[in-house]
């Protein structure tokens, strides 16, 4: 089963976390095994958790801060 790593940056409920939340429910009905990475702790996370999506958080701050 191919993997596939879904990244989202923000995990307030926008429109495309929600999208993200859709596509991450409907992989593992098309043979794809996925797991989230989200640099924020939010909503969305519990979201994906609770599509099935295994979720990690990785909590760096604000992305334009990564380079420091």
């Amino acid at each position: 089963m191919p993997r596939v790593l879904l990244l989202t940056p923000s995990a307030a409920p926008g429109g495309a976390e929600r999208a993200l939340v859709s596509v991450a429910r409907r992989l593992s009905d098309h043979g794809w095994e996925a797991e989230a990475v989200s640099l924020e702790d939010g909503p969305v996370v519990a979201d994906l958790r609770a599509a099935g999506c295994p979720t990690s958080v990785l909590a760096v701050g604000r992305t334009r801060h990564l380079w420091r």
